[in-house]
């Protein structure tokens, strides 16, 4: 590899597959800063307290050793000893939450991005050992809760389905999610889905949001969705041409009738 040109490494590096790739260039600190510069692709990226997993494949650091284990479907492929830049979190004592995150700093942090096709969140951001730079562009989401304030210090969605129980935390995510858009500009388009097993859990967020947005809000046009009926429906048009639809439909799973408040976000960028 030492006489490929720095654009033909990149390239193979961006063709390699996830396991063998951060193994490899962990092994030597030029190779891992052209590696961190090239996009991170995944088909799963899920985020937990512990680890962060892609494709099934994990980088775990041993609470009372000082190994790294690169784990591939719940299996020990091999084992590195602490590499120096983190070996300091790893001393006797250290917080266990510490250590976890040197190691997702070292592997995950301060790369260009990270693209995932589906992302899943298991626990609250707060409770997640994330890098510094940790720039995530995601396809799909799916979580039971997500705080869409923190997520977007360091993610974009462009789909999102997520169940709630708590109608307050609905309207109080769309929220952010509007402000985001009003403070943010060229900001891909994105569409979130907030599931509810009952129509009227829809009907007080749609009303709540409707009243704080009003100098915003104009009818909804050209939307052929299965609206929950007697429901609001309705647009929100920002300053930056930035359109948020926001309505109710049902969604027929099986035998069972769910309901989702849907807001699709069409921002000025990617309208036609």
């Amino acid at each position: 590899m030492s006489n490929l040109s720095y654009p033909a490494l990149k390239c193979i590096l961006e063709h390699v597959d996830v396991q063998k790739r951060l193994y490899i260039a962990a092994r030597s600190r030029d190779l891992k800063n052209v590696e961190k510069a090239v996009t991170l692709r995944s088909k799963r990226l899920i985020l937990r307290n512990r680890y962060i997993s892609l494709n099934n494949f994990t980088v775990e650091i041993e609470s009372e050793s000082d190994k790294i284990k690169f784990v591939k479907t719940a299996r020990i492929v091999c084992e590195r000893v602490v590499p120096k830049e983190i070996a300091e979190g790893n001393r006797r004592g250290v917080a266990v939450k510490k250590k976890i995150g040197k190691v997702n700093q070292y592997y995950f942090g301060g790369r260009s991005s990270i693209i995932a096709d589906q992302l899943q969140i298991d626990g609250t951001i707060r409770e997640l050992n994330l890098p510094e730079n940790f720039n995530l562009k995601v396809n799909e989401l799916n979580c039971h809760e997500l705080n869409f304030q923190q997520f977007f210090s360091f993610g974009r969605i462009e789909s999102s389905n997520i169940t709630s129980q708590n109608e307050k935390f609905i309207s109080k995510q769309v929220c952010s999610i509007v402000e985001n858009f009003k403070q943010n500009e060229n900001l891909p388009s994105m569409t979130v889905r907030f599931s509810k097993a009952k129509a009227m859990m829809i009907a007080n967020p749609l009303s709540d949001l409707k009243t704080e947005f009003q100098q915003y809000v104009s009818q909804l046009e050209g939307v052929d969705e299965l609206f929950i009926p007697g429901s609001l429906r309705y647009c929100i048009f920002l300053e930056n041409n930035t359109k948020i639809m926001i309505f109710g439909v049902r969604v027929q799973f099986g035998s069972r009738d769910f309901f989702e408040l849907v807001v699709k976000v069409i921002t000025d960028t990617t309208r036609e």
